[in-house]
């Protein structure tokens, strides 16, 4: 059994996809909370860096830190806007996410302070439909 896991070890765990996968598969990313297995939403967001539309950067561990609801518009032009009723519970920002095949086409993403997607649009972002994503969780 000792051999097997120094081989393994040895030959295995050094190559990247074998050590993305194993990676994912112990911090629970691989699991999705979601209907639809293809999509972003249910699914433990990664920690990736966000440069905001003011040239700030941020993780998005950093942004859930204060344990409310994330809304990041990834077009890069104005921050989302929330109804007045919500703000004290909704981190807001408009930025560019560095380029990550887990957000490929997506243009908005609600992340729960759980740091779970809640909801994910390939749209820019607009109100009318945020407004009915609200309704789930608000």
């Amino acid at each position: 059994m000792i051999s097997f896991k120094r081989y393994f070890e040895t030959y295995f765990i050094p190559m990247d996809e074998v050590n993305k996968r194993l990676s994912s598969e112990l911090a629970g990313l691989n699991f999705s909370y979601g209907e639809n297995e293809e999509t972003l939403v249910g699914k433990p967001m990664r920690n990736l860096d966000i440069t905001s539309n003011n040239g700030e950067k941020y993780t998005i561990f950093e942004l859930l830190r204060d344990q409310k609801f994330l809304l990041i518009d990834l077009t890069n032009t104005e921050t989302p806007e929330v109804p007045e009723s919500v703000t004290n519970y909704i981190h807001c920002i408009s930025g560019s996410i560095t380029e990550h095949e887990d957000v490929k086409g997506i243009s908005t993403l609600f992340i729960r302070p759980d740091g779970h997607v809640a909801w994910a649009s390939s749209e820019k972002f607009n109100a009318s439909d945020f407004q009915k994503e609200l309704t789930k969780w608000f």
